[in-house]
């Protein structure tokens, strides 16, 4: 069970060999290189508190509580691994990709800073802490603490694979008591859109079906599938037995009956059981279709077209493999054709195949440079396989033809967004927040783009507007506070503080920032009262100890003025 360190120095100790041993993995190669300079952290701290010292601080700024710049800093809200609760192991690796979804989807959507995902996991398996959608209050508490994060996101799935139920809660990390709780089935395993929403639910945000659309219109088959590509003009060149219209259902049955005594009378006619599997396609009947189109396949394996169809037909089954094996010898047959390149990187996509599917976008592209789809396929590839550099120099590509397409923009500006390239971010959301003024997401981002570009006057601008839209956003209030201290207009930001208390009057941070805003301005009475609200919420929190000491300093200095 974690436990909170009550003896200062102890908890000295703790945070200085972990600073320590954590500034140092990633330049280490060994495991004995990180023991080493483990147990010489230990060494260097022993001796500190021996002494009867403490651990040396980096002297504070006001505002740091509320800087979510570093990754190693505190944060807004730690997402915990999800538990998999379908008793089907297959299904683990959806435990990190729930988790890892809805923490970028919190910090874009919500403007919150989201403690890192691999730290998170490091931490629970130090602590031999099991993925788990219900946790104790005091496992939360001395989590939050270890994680230095103000809330955490549990998480649990249940069902069968392809309608699964996805549960998050929202926990305190300062009581460990359940903030809010919601669940939404994921239908049609539509994952991304059913995070997007439980997110929403979770935060009070109306679920309009503008947004759904949206969801919809950003999953990976239609942001990499546009073209039609099943009997295009020009794509095939077959000889049909018989010339027949196929636009009633009447005229599809006409066919069949005539395509099946076809094939009766010829059995080795290829085109004639191609045909045949055509007309089953256009039923809907697809099991019949497939046969069909096996057999031509088996009659004539050089025929690329057949294979192409084929494949399609694979792929609509979700056969990803059986549809790579087509498409693969289809596009060895006619190396020149960009449609059936394009299927087969989108068949190695669907399958997770990301180094495979890029190489067949690229191929597709090579073909013809100014195949559309197969760069925005490419740009997709490389986004899901996380060479986001790479998928957004790619996206630039797509978007030279289609800058006003808003899908793209947001998702050129999310890939800008994990880059941290703040001008891109920028660039495409203040496109967005000109088609869709009244997105809060769009704006929340700008700030803050703008704060990480110190264009501190737009970041205000931003954040008003986030207010103006959603009045009883406190983060706004809360980084707007953080601004005006950054930029010295100290009034300012205690008027932000004292807004956003009236919002959240439980809030413990904003109680300690108005501390610290009113401790700068020597208003010592006002700075006691603020450091007593946050004791009163926060009896047990992460920086109880120090604001005990600082009200009684408080009181001695109100004490000699008096």
């Amino acid at each position: 069970m974690i436990k909170r360190a009550l003896d200062s120095r102890i908890a000295s100790v703790v945070i200085l060999v972990w600073v320590y041993t954590r500034s140092t993995r990633r330049h280490c190669l060994h495991k004995g290189d990180i023991l080493e300079r483990f147990f010489i952290g230990i060494c260097v701290a022993m001796v500190l508190v021996g002494c009867g010292s403490t651990v040396p601080k980096q002297s504070a700024t006001l505002g740091d509580e509320i800087n979510i710049d570093p990754p190693s800093g505190p944060a807004d809200i730690a997402v915990l691994p999800f538990e998999n609760k379908t008793g089907n192991p297959k299904l683990n690796w959806l435990r990190t990709a729930f988790s890892a979804t809805m923490s970028v989807r919190i910090r874009v959507k919500q403007g919150l800073v989201t403690t890192d995902g691999s730290f998170v996991r490091s931490i629970m398996d130090e602590q031999d802490l099991k993925p788990s959608g219900v946790l104790n209050q005091e496992t939360v508490i001395g989590l939050s603490g270890l994680l230095y994060a103000e809330s955490i996101v549990t998480g649990a799935f249940e069902g069968e694979e392809k309608s699964l139920i996805l549960t998050a809660s929202i926990i305190s990390g300062e009581t460990g008591e359940v903030i809010k709780s919601s669940t939404i089935p994921i239908a049609n395993n539509h994952r991304s859109r059913a995070v997007n929403h439980l997110i929403d639910m979770l935060y009070g945000v109306a679920i309009s079906e503008t947004n759904m659309n949206r969801d919809e219109n950003l999953s990976a088959e239609a942001r990499t599938r546009f073209r039609n590509r099943v009997r295009r003009p020009g794509r095939m060149n077959i000889e049909m037995p018989v010339p027949l219209e196929l636009n009633t259902p009447a005229d599809i049955e006409n066919a069949i009956r005539v395509f099946r005594q076809t094939v009766e009378a010829n059995p080795d006619f290829a085109d004639a059981h191609f045909s045949l599997g055509y007309a089953y396609d256009k039923q809907g009947d697809i099991d019949n279709a497939l046969t069909a189109y096996r057999q031509a396949v088996t009659l004539n394996p050089l025929n690329a077209d057949y294979l192409y169809i084929l494949g399609y037909v694979y792929e609509r089954r979700k056969a990803y493999r059986d549809a790579v094996d087509a498409y693969a010898t289809a596009l060895a047959l006619t190396p020149d054709d960009a449609d059936i390149a394009f299927a087969l990187g989108y068949a190695h996509e669907q399958m997770g195949e990301y180094s495979e599917a890029i190489k067949a976008y690229q191929h597709a592209i090579k073909v013809n440079p100014e195949d559309h789809d197969a760069h925005h396929g490419l740009a997709a590839a490389y986004e899901t396989s996380g060479r986001l550099k790479e998928a957004l120099d790619q996206y630039q590509q797509v978007m030279k033809d289609q800058s006003d397409n808003e899908i793209l923009m947001e998702t050129y500006g999310a890939i800008a967004y994990k880059l941290q390239n703040w001008s891109e971010v920028i660039f495409a959301y203040e496109k967005l927040s000109q088609v869709e003024p009244d997105e809060v997401s769009f704006h929340r981002i700008l700030a803050r783009a703008y704060r990480q570009n110190g264009k501190w006057d737009k970041a205000i601008g931003s954040y008003q507007q986030v207010i103006k839209l959603l009045p009883s956003s406190t983060a706004a209030y809360t980084n707007l506070g953080y601004i005006f201290v950054k930029t010295k207009k100290y009034n300012k930001a205690v008027e932000q503080y004292r807004l956003a208390l009236k919002i959240a009057p439980s809030s413990s941070t904003l109680y300690y920032n108005l501390g610290n805003v009113l401790m700068a301005q020597k208003d010592y009475r006002g700075a006691m009262d603020a450091y007593v609200g946050y004791i009163e919420h926060a009896p047990n929190g992460k920086y109880e100890a120090k604001i005990r000491t600082k009200i009684e300093d408080l009181r001695f200095k109100i004490m000699t003025q008096e």
